[in-house]
């Protein structure tokens, strides 16, 4: 039975976890020649409070001003159909005529009025930029809103992140949709920046490697953090993991055990896909570690595996990293040992 520990600590030393952030490698690129001046776009403002109830003229406002997000988010994130069509039109408002609308709005509206984060969302993609060279940046950032569902919409030159999403964990709008207590913890106004960069390295830079096992699955989800951190050199552990810092001090103090557990239930190379999704996968707990534990708990350690490996081989670039299709390899490189 693998052992696990209650942690009870002050709060000096919560304090000294915030302040210590994940290690002394993250320094901030020299972003000269890549620079990005990103600012926020409020077009869920343009579409839900305009006041417009000819919809023709609505959509053909927003189609001027936005393009192809706003075709892009007409067909795909709301279904409604292809803008300027009769269809689209009748579905445009029948979604801006929902009566739950205008309650989540005011919220929306009373959270964006205290959202700064053009400068820092624009010197992470102006980090990025220096770190990876050879691949695009965003041209636009915008913030949307489709009732609750992605957080996060990418294309080649947008990102944009759904406001309803970051109301706080407190939020009476997720009591109503049942969003479980665990799904709850990152939506707040600082993962914002954290998750926008997440998605872009992902859609910049997918997993190519056609494997399936669950190692493969870790080492890919944390080099993508690790190009998070590297993007956001001073985020804290907590914040990049998406856990509390109690789940972070949890997989601390268990790493360990978590990786005997890994090893002596063969896991690692299982490509059962409840194993995987048991492992890698969002979850009020990792079950193989048992109920204490944070879901994606194994992260942690796939996370250290990565950073031990970049230390022990200092010539590999980041770009160079994030191309490596061979898991074991990182693994054997990085001589992990926790």
């Amino acid at each position: 039975m693998m052992a696990i520990r209650h942690l009870k600590w002050s709060l000096c030393a919560a304090a000294l976890l915030i302040l210590s952030g994940c290690g002394s490698e993250f320094k901030r690129p020299d972003t000269s020649g890549h620079e990005v001046e990103l600012e926020v776009k409020p077009f869920y403002k343009d579409l839900m409070e305009s006041g417009e109830t000819d919809m023709r003229r609505l959509s053909d406002s927003l189609e001027a001003k936005y393009g192809d997000f706003y075709d892009g988010f007409c067909l795909y994130e709301l279904r409604l159909g292809q803008p300027g069509t009769l269809l689209c039109d009748s579905m445009l408002s029948l979604f801006l005529g929902q009566p739950e609308n205008v309650e989540v709005m005011a919220l929306c509206d009373s959270v964006f009025a205290d959202i700064d984060i053009n400068r820092e969302v624009s010197d992470a993609f102006s980090c990025f930029g220096a770190l990876f060279p050879e691949k695009p940046v965003p041209q636009s950032l915008l913030c949307h809103f489709s009732f609750f569902n992605s957080r996060i919409l990418v294309d080649s030159v947008y990102v944009s992140f759904g406001i309803e999403n970051y109301l706080g964990s407190d939020c009476r709008f997720y009591d109503w949709l049942a969003v479980p207590r665990y799904a709850r913890q990152t939506r707040d106004v600082k993962w914002i920046v954290p998750d926008l960069v997440r998605a872009w390295v992902l859609a910049t830079m997918p997993d190519e490697s056609g494997k399936e096992d669950v190692l493969t699955a870790l080492i890919y989800q944390a080099k993508v953090l690790y190009a998070v951190h590297s993007c956001l050199p001073d985020i804290d552990e907590a914040t990049l993991f998406g856990f509390t810092l109690d789940q972070m001090e949890w997989c601390r103090q268990n790493e360990a055990n978590m990786w005997a557990r890994l090893v002596e239930r063969k896991l690692l190379y299982s490509t059962n896909v409840l194993d995987r999704n048991k492992i890698v996968n969002d979850a009020p707990f990792t079950s193989f570690f048992g109920n204490v534990s944070p879901g994606r708990a194994a992260l942690y350690c796939a996370y250290n595996i990565v950073r031990q490996y970049m230390k022990r081989n200092p010539d590999v670039s980041l770009p160079l990293l994030l191309s490596i299709p061979d898991a074991q390899a990182i693994l054997h490189g990085s001589r992990y040992n926790p």
